[in-house]
């Protein structure tokens, strides 16, 4: 009796593991699909840039928006030399954006997630892979804007009433 515990305890163990492999086996097959989807979105698209004082809380994956569609990813951010952000842009190949077009950081909702809208020109020269959007607008930050009226406002009625 003693050894068909065993035998069980033993059985029970092995199931645990073969469904402990299989879940691994199962994640590294998500990762390794979604790696080669990357891949090719990578092959679809083409590189622009864009200097921003500030970029809020955008990060690295987060959307390119042209009047709220989806047109590209964050591919990576950076400091320059001046102490901008640099942002790569991954816009995909049959959106093409005019010169005079701008890039601006904007909100999803008033606490939504932060995207990089671009604003199209009407030129009919476009940018080319590896150029830079030249008209930014840095992220509104809305913590400073609230402090700056409420503190500011109190400022000014103090020296009023000296």
């Amino acid at each position: 009796m003693f050894v068909l515990r065993g035998v069980v305890f033993v059985r029970k163990n092995i199931w645990k593991s073969i469904v402990a492999v299989f879940f691994l086996v199962v994640a590294v097959g998500f990762v390794w699909y979604f790696d080669i989807i990357k891949a090719f979105q990578a092959d679809d698209s083409y590189v622009l840039s864009a200097l921003f004082d500030d970029v809020g809380s955008v990060s690295v994956g987060e959307s390119v928006k042209l009047n709220g569609v989806k047109i590209g990813t964050v591919r990576s951010l950076k400091i320059d030399g001046n102490y901008q952000a640099v942002a790569v842009l991954l816009i995909k190949n049959d959106i093409k954006i005019p010169v005079d077009s701008s890039a601006s950081i904007a909100n999803d909702g008033i606490f939504g997630k932060q995207f990089v809208a671009i604003n199209v020109g009407f030129e009919n020269e476009v940018y080319k892979s590896g150029e830079e959007i030249v008209a930014t607008k840095s992220a509104l930050n809305l913590e400073e804007l609230i402090s700056h009226f409420v503190f500011d406002g109190n400022e000014k009625k103090v020296e009023s009433d000296r």
